[in-house]
């Protein structure tokens, strides 16, 4: 019964097996042999559970998000951002529209199949195994010596099945794609395994003398996995993942290590013999050891995971392709149809070859390295998405830096509160925006800082500004290109001065930006990989909807983040974004606070301003000096302050003018009045992410005539309700300068964030 002659004391022999049993939960100089590897059993219980409870989530998650440019109509994700927050179909990715609480994670078919799970059991199967006989063996041992020589074959069977079934998941994820390493690492480890665990069970190997040819048995299949180990380096070097899984693996093969040192050395109990009997001595410190390498390889486990639930076998078998193969193909190959069309890898590997048989260039190191980092970026957004699905789910905050934050967006002045936080929080993080140094003052990186087009020029400012958190250090870190064309600048400097009608055409405006595209275009890689659907500009003039009419196939991914988002006229709220109005006066970043309490408001509607367009002609026209409780003004009268009625009113009517977008819905926030948008075809900026219709009246041209019976028919108790929300959503029109979480800055690039979020880069499958 007694192994190590430095352990004097406290020994058990001849108990029955009740007695045994018991012994548990006494002390003696098993007991802590015996919980080192229960606690563990049950904590690789527990782990087991909680992944096989997973794994339907997991399944809904993955592939969800592959797309690639271009796509057709019928395979587009996004609409207006829609869908990541809907839970509500395939072909809507982001949104922050339509989710209500009782429809989140609803539904959601996912567009590949989840890697296999069963490597990864197996691991869990093994270790349980092994802690379980390792702790039965420690308890009953001391029954009979026919018992003990029993019990520690099956420990050392239990042994060496754990270190078998730790090969499986790495092996089998690494090399998912090549069939044939499988056999020639999983089979060597688990033929070298049935060889040990055969020598093992000879009697007489299971005396105290072979101790050191046991470990020497249990270390050659340690070292065995080193083979595959540099191999799965080597192949994977540009895998962002490479660093963490050989940091959680060299972790075990540390802790393994040292557990066998200190069980073949005997350490501390040969130093003291007697003084570590019933704590510390190696036997207990080797099973912690294993315990602590189990854990690390399951950490790198789940790393395995990860990666393969999103980016699937045959994206690493492209990136391998592509860094390590002779000469290839640079035609397209669409990664998305891919992975929603073939449901195993020897299908997808095998079109793969179909359509990458034309005649082959060779690719250039440069492509390689822009690959490996354009991997790297989209591992970003894989993780952003999977952090925001995960709040849709829950329903819950699920970043722990709210507890520091001095702001959380709840109510339903959100579409969806969880999920925007969270995709906030992820853009602060990650998000980095690469702004071209190309093109020169007045027309390019700079722009009107006060007046109507104010918030154009401010952006490109906040943007240009060294001190902007979003701005790329190097373009390949960047997940979205920023145009800094000024179009009010051009316009003004190109234009001005505009003397016939003639002068008025586009043309000029369109030719400037085609160009600098082209520009951009031919001196980076950048424009061309996506087709232009991670870049993006920012204009508050009227005009700048209509830069991509010269060159629609150039521009029809681009994201256009205009003031101007009227629907009619080509705004596209798949791609396109839509960005308030506001008015700056000059030197002030927004209008005095003059806004009155709800029992200080005696005006009940207000408008002042010219009769600039249809919409307003019509307003005018029934509402210009006929009740004195819609007040319409085509000037105040003197003495009047514009800012101070507005803070003096219950409703702030916001009619479109010329264009769609107006300055009057801001202004009407800024000053606690409730916003009553009047308007046709107008996408209202945020409606991404904010719940317009919780803090606004919206109504169409066509119910003009009917204003003050609207209005009047809106309970004092839901006006007050609107009064506050108007008062919590203002943050998000506020400027400052430096941006501030939520103020209009983030919400604008928070805008673009969705959009960028919702599409991955082809540059994978070209």
């Amino acid at each position: 019964m007694k192994d190590n002659e430095y352990v004097l004391h406290y020994y058990r022999a001849n108990w029955p097996i009740k007695e045994a049993l018991f012994s548990i939960f006494r002390w003696h100089n098993e007991t802590l042999n015996v919980w080192t590897h229960l606690i563990g059993f049950i904590i690789f219980v527990a782990l087991t559970v909680a992944n096989l409870m997973e794994v339907p989530q997991v399944a809904g998650l993955v592939s969800f998000f592959t797309r690639s440019f271009p796509n057709s109509g019928d395979t587009n994700v996004s609409h207006g951002s829609n869908g990541f927050f809907t839970g509500g179909g395939a072909k809507n990715l982001v949104d922050l529209k339509q989710i209500a609480s009782s429809e989140m994670g609803a539904n959601i078919p996912p567009a590949t199949t989840p890697v296999t799970r069963w490597p990864f059991l197996v691991f869990l199967a093994g270790s349980m195994f092994c802690l379980l006989s390792s702790s039965i063996c420690h308890l009953f041992c001391c029954h009979s010596r026919r018992l003990n020589i029993l019990l520690l074959r099956i420990d050392y069977s239990g042994i060496t099945v754990m270190i078998i079934t730790s090969f499986f998941p790495p092996i089998y994820y690494i090399f998912q794609c090549e069939p044939r390493w499988h056999f020639i690492y999983l089979g060597g480890v688990t033929a070298l395994g049935i060889f040990t665990i055969v020598t093992l069970l000879s009697p007489a190997l299971s005396a105290g003398k072979f101790r050191a040819f046991r470990a020497l048995l249990f270390c050659s299949m340690g070292f065995f996995g080193f083979v595959p180990a540099i191999h799965a380096a080597i192949v994977n070097w540009n895998n962002p993942k490479r660093d963490i899984t050989l940091a959680y693996e060299s972790a075990m093969a540390l802790f393994y290590l040292t557990g066998t040192m200190v069980y073949v050395t005997r350490i501390p109990e040969r130093w003291k013999p007697g003084w570590f009997d019933l704590a510390g001595h190696s036997h207990q410190i080797f099973h912690v050891f294993v315990v602590f390498g189990a854990l690390a390889h399951y950490s790198a486990t789940l790393v395995f995971l990860e990666w393969r639930d999103r980016f699937g076998s045959f994206l690493l078998f492209l990136i391998l392709l592509l860094t390590f193969s002779s000469p290839f193909t640079e035609k397209r190959v669409d990664v998305a149809s891919f992975f929603s069309t073939f449901e195993t890898r020897n299908v997808r590997v095998a079109q793969f070859f179909i359509n990458a048989s034309s005649s082959p260039p060779q690719v250039s190191s440069i492509n390689k390295f822009y690959k490996a980092r354009s991997i790297r970026v989209e591992e970003d957004l894989a993780q952003a998405r999977a952090a925001i699905r995960k709040a849709i789910h829950l329903q819950n905050y699920t970043s722990h830096s709210h507890r520091t934050e001095t702001f959380i967006p709840t109510g339903s002045i959100y579409k969806n509160a969880y999920s925007f936080h969270q995709s906030h929080t992820e853009m602060v993080k990650k998000f980095k925006v690469w702004i071209y140094k190309e093109g020169e003052h007045p027309t390019v990186h700079i722009g009107p800082m006060h007046n109507k087009y104010a918030i154009e020029g401010q952006f490109i400012d906040e943007m240009e500004s060294k001190n902007n958190p979003f701005r790329a250090s190097h373009p390949d870190e960047a997940h979205a290109f920023f145009l800094p064309v000024s179009v009010a600048n051009v316009v003004q400097y190109v234009y001005q001065p505009i003397t016939t009608v003639k002068d008025y055409s586009r043309d000029r405006l369109q030719r400037l930006l085609t160009d600098y595209v082209t520009v951009v275009a031919d001196k980076y890689p950048y424009w061309n990989r996506s087709n232009g659907a991670d870049h993006f500009m920012v204009s508050c003039h009227d005009w700048a909807p209509e830069i991509s009419k010269y060159e629609p196939e150039l521009f029809k991914n681009f994201i256009r983040v205009l003031c101007n988002a009227n629907n009619s006229e080509g705004f596209q709220p798949r791609s396109d974004v839509s960005m308030p109005e506001i008015y700056l006066p000059f030197g002030r970043l927004g209008p005095p606070n003059m806004g009155q309490t709800p029992n200080y408001r005696p005006i009940f509607s207000f408008f002042s301003g010219r009769p600039n367009g249809n919409i307003r002609k019509l307003l005018f026209n029934h509402w210009k000096d006929r009740d004195n409780e819609v007040r319409v003004y085509k000037s105040l009268p003197k003495g009047y302050n514009y800012t101070k009625m507005m803070g003096q009113s219950k409703f702030c009517l916001c009619p479109s003018g010329f264009e769609v977008a107006s300055p009057r819905e801001v202004e009407a926030i800024y000053a606690g009045c409730v916003p009553v948008v009047i308007s046709d075809n107008y996408t209202l900026p945020f409606s991404d992410v904010l719940n317009w219709s919780q803090f606004s009246i919206q109504i169409p041209s066509q119910k003009i005539p009917e204003i003050k019976n609207i209005l009047k028919a809106i309970p004092n108790e839901k006006y007050l309700k609107m009064y506050k929300r108007v008062n919590r959503v203002k943050r998000h029109f506020m400027l400052n300068r430096p941006a501030k979480p939520f103020d209009v800055m983030h919400m604008v690039l928070h805008s673009v964030w969705l959009r960028r979020l919702n599409f991955r880069l082809a540059t994978l499958s070209q």
